[in-house]
Order: structure tokens, then C-alpha cells, then sequence
């Protein structure tokens, strides 16, 4: 590891610890609640009707994420699965929207060295998809993109809006457990070395 990535590190270390899955229990257990039918738990990626019933009939005896999950495991269903299946339910990743999703219209840089800005500045004026460095811009970055058909533009800021709540989601865990404050993703800069 590069001693200036070691450094960061070490210093992001100092206000935050690590994540886990069980840190999302409860939130988790909340989305769980609001499920009124299993039909609806199909709605979203990675949950089929096998799962969405067993996730429905067994929601009230969540008691934490690694217990109910082991809970729902089958010979058919594996661990990661569900898990993966819980998280999409958590970040509201529904089926019809999930493939576009996975293919990026766009990329953010989160750090450069301060002697790369040319590089930067070269690669945004060739790329195919929009390349944003500041957060608050970007619905408008993209927007503005000259994107070949409007499908990706759209494809692009619902990237952006689930990256967002995601980022939301994970910072709001972090924010709770190592009492540091929220930081809004608008807010974040690039980090230059």
C-alpha cells in the first residue's frame, strides 16, 4: 500500500471503524415491516416468490441480520443470496430497474494527485459517459452530457439518485455507530494529494 493511501487510512481509522452487515439490522427490519404481501417483496431484484414467502412468514422473527438470515437459507437458497436479496430490498432496488443499473453511464473520481489535473481534464473531454468530480454538479453534469439517446440519460441519474441513497444509507450507519456527523454526499470533495 502506498504510504500516502496508509496514511489516510490511519486517519479515517482514528473517527471510523468498520462496517458490517448487522449494522443495517434494524433498518432492514424496518423495510421488512412495511411489507404488506409477498407479492410486493418480489418487486425487487434477487427475490423470487420461493423467497418472498419465506421472507413474509418469517419477518416477525427477525431478531438480527446473521440469525435471519441462517434462518431463510435452504438448499436452494444460499446465505450470500439472501443476503444479497435483504440489501437489495434495503436500497429499494427493484427488479425492472436492476440490470440498467450494473452497466455505468457514468464515473466519479474521488481522488487524484494534484500534478494528474491535466490527465483529468483530457479523459473528461474523451469520455463516453460523463466523468463528475463534484457531487452537487452532477444531476446537471449529466443532464447536460451529450449522451447518444435519452434512455441512458435517465438510466444515468437513476444511477446517481440509488448511488445516493446508498451512500446515505451506509453514512448514516457510520454516522450512528462512531457518533461522527453526517456527511451528505453533495458535501464530499475529491481528495487531492
Amino acid at each position: 500500500m502506498p504510504a500516502s493511501a496508509w496514511i489516510l487510512l490511519q486517519a479515517y481509522a482514528k473517527n471510523y471503524g468498520p462496517i458490517e452487515a448487522e449494522d443495517f439490522a434494524s433498518m432492514i427490519q424496518y423495510r421488512l415491516m412495511l411489507a404488506r404481501t409477498p407479492e410486493e417483496l418480489q418487486d425487487y431484484f434477487d427475490i423470487d416468490a420461493f423467497l418472498a414467502n419465506r421472507i413474509f412468514q418469517n419477518r416477525f422473527l427477525f431478531q438480527n441480520f446473521a440469525d435471519f438470515t441462517e434462518l431463510l437459507t435452504s438448499r436452494n437458497q444460499t446465505r450470500g443470496h439472501i443476503q444479497r436479496a435483504l440489501f437489495h430490498l434495503l436500497l429499494d432496488i427493484q427488479e425492472p430497474a436492476a440490470p440498467a443499473l450494473f452497466l455505468p453511464q457514468y464515473t466519479r473520481i474521488l481522488g487524484m494527485r494534484r500534478k494528474s489535473s491535466q490527465i483529468l481534464r483530457i479523459v473528461k473531454s474523451h469520455s463516453d459517459i460523463p466523468v463528475l468530480t463534484k457531487m452537487a454538479d452532477a444531476p446537471k453534469n449529466i443532464l447536460d452530457f451529450p449522451f447518444h439517446d435519452e434512455e441512458r440519460k435517465k438510466t444515468a441519474i437513476c444511477q446517481l439518485q440509488q448511488t445516493t441513497l446508498s451512500s446515505h444509507i451506509y453514512e448514516s450507519v457510520l454516522s450512528q455507530k462512531y457518533h461522527q456527523p453526517f456527511r451528505h454526499e453533495n458535501t464530499r470533495q475529491i481528495v487531492i494529494l
